[in-house]
């Protein structure tokens, strides 16, 4: 029996799949049958130890999604032969996909990041100082979006430069630099509202729309083909303060993160020469 009837059967069988996922799972079908053919079997005869090799095979070369993808496609052309009466057994019943890593949180590139540095620095229009503000306070202190949107006039101390962010057991309070410090007290002197810090034109709290106008202002100011959003700026500040080798409970304590595990998705993968350095400067024996 030859392995592309059954591929061809399960593709017929499964109208619901969507265009993308039928190619993909055709994809991963067609390189299953390439895998029997150099053991000389065909799908009917391969074995749930033929299956496990091929999907470590699968896993040493993709993503583990991409591998986790290869299995679905795999169980569910054996379930439909199956039903099909093509196969007799189904040895991809017990296949089990590889175990999905964290994935990696989208951060700003160093270019980016130097664009939106230098564009911060510069004394631009007073229409850029409420973009300058909010994201020049992402960019300190790593705050969500929607806590610099919640700011009130009392959570800035302009004596001592300091910012209050978050709320409950999230809260924490966070000096600014001397030069973000003065521009949010320009912002706060010229501001219409006498309680929110971010206020749109007739004096309202900001709406998302609004704070979306802002980053996309920012953007065209300072270059960008991105739009420097208060999440990618977040995963930005996380990945650069452990990447210089800072505290753990640092980086929880600054992101204003509950739980500890909640720093894990920051920690990138670190090369061998990185991670030698680190522990050589780190290490209390070193």
């Amino acid at each position: 029996m030859s392995s592309e009837p059954l591929i061809a059967a399960f593709l017929a069988g499964r109208p619901d799949l969507q265009d993308t996922t039928r190619e993909a799972y055709e994809k991963d079908l067609k390189r299953l049958a390439v895998f029997a053919q150099r053991r000389a079997k065909t799908f009917a005869t391969l074995s749930l130890h033929d299956l496990r090799q091929f999907i470590a095979e699968e896993t040493d070369r993709y993503s583990s999604r991409t591998a986790a993808r290869t299995v679905t496609a795999i169980r569910q052309c054996y379930r439909v032969a199956l039903e099909k009466g093509l196969v007799t057994t189904n040895p991809a019943e017990l296949c089990l996909p590889p175990p999905q890593l964290p994935r990696r949180p989208r951060t700003l590139h160093g270019d980016e990041w130097t664009a939106l540095e230098a564009w911060l620095l510069r004394e631009g229009e007073p229409r850029e100082l409420p973009a300058q503000v909010a994201l020049g306070i992402c960019m300190e202190t790593g705050a969500r979006g929607a806590e610099v949107l919640r700011l009130v006039v009392t959570d800035f101390t302009e004596k001592d430069s300091k910012i209050a962010l978050g709320q409950g057991r999230e809260r924490r309070t966070i000096p600014l630099s001397p030069l973000l410090a003065r521009r949010l007290a320009q912002l706060l002197r010229h501001s219409t509202s006498r309680r929110r810090v971010f206020v749109d034109g007739r004096g309202k709290a900001l709406s998302g729309t609004g704070a979306r106008r802002l980053i996309e202002r920012a953007r065209r100011s300072a270059g960008l083909d991105r739009r420097p959003s208060p999440t990618l700026i977040r995963n930005t500040v996380a990945a650069r303060w452990l990447a210089k080798g800072q505290d753990v409970a640092f980086v929880k304590r600054l992101l204003g993160l509950v739980r500890l595990p909640s720093v894990e998705p920051y920690v990138f993968e670190t090369s061998e020469t990185d991670l030698r350095n680190l522990v050589r400067r780190l290490h209390p024996r070193a």
